[in-house]
C-alpha cells in the first residue's frame, strides 16, 4: 500500500509478514554466562530504567535478540555452545539486526581476543572488570542517537574502542 500524497507506504500497516519494517527497540539484551554478572548488570540498567532481557549463551541469546530486536546487545566471549564472537558475527549477518551496538564485555583482554572482537563485528570491547558508568555511558549514547553502531546501514567506518 503506498500513500498517493508521497509515495512511501503509510506510517501504520498491518502487516508482520516481515519484521524489517520493525525498527530496533529501546531495550538491551545481555548474554552471559555467569548468574551472578547476569543479575548485577541487570539490576543496574533496570535501575536506570531500561528494558533488559537476558541468556545464559550463545543460542539462548541469539533467540532472545531475534524475539527483542534490541538497539544494544551486551555479551560475553567464553559461553557454551555459541560464543560471543558467534553470536555477534550471527547478529551482523541479520538485516534485521545488523544496527544493533554491540558491547563486548569479557574476562578476556589479550589483543588477538580484541581483534577477534572486531573482526567479527563488536562496536566497543571492555575488560571485566568494567566500569559500570562506561556501559551505561555508551547506551545512553545509543539511545539518544549520538552513537551508532559502526556496522550501520550506512556502513559508517568507525574504529573499535577498547576500555580496559
Amino acid at each position: 500500500m503506498v500513500d498517493a500524497r508521497q509515495g512511501e507506504p503509510p506510517l501504520n500497516t498491518e502487516s508482520t509478514n516481515h519484521k524489517a519494517s520493525c525498527p530496533l527497540t529501546d531495550s538491551v539484551v545481555l548474554v552471559d554466562d555467569e548468574p551472578n554478572i547476569r543479575e548485577t548488570v541487570a539490576f543496574i540498567l533496570e535501575a536506570e530504567g531500561l528494558k533488559v532481557g537476558t541468556a545464559c549463551d550463545g543460542l539462548e541469546g541469539l533467540a532472545v535478540v531475534r524475539e527483542q530486536r534490541p538497539k544494544v546487545v551486551l555479551l560475553d566471549v567464553m559461553m557454551p555452545g555459541m560464543d560471543g564472537y558467534e553470536l555477534c558475527r550471527s547478529i551482523r549477518s541479520d538485516a534485521d539486526l545488523r544496527d544493533a551496538y554491540v558491547l563486548i564485555l569479557t574476562a578476556r583482554g589479550q589483543k588477538a581476543d580484541e581483534l577477534r572482537a572486531l573482526e567479527a563485528g563488536a562496536d566497543l570491547y571492555l575488560s571485566k572488570p568494567f566500569d559500570d558508568e562506561v556501559v551505561l555511558s555508551v547506551i545512553r549514547d545509543v539511545f539518544a542517537g549520538r552513537t551508532r553502531s559502526r556496522c550501520h546501514s550506512a556502513r559508517l567506518a568507525a574504529p573499535l574502542h577498547h576500555v580496559a
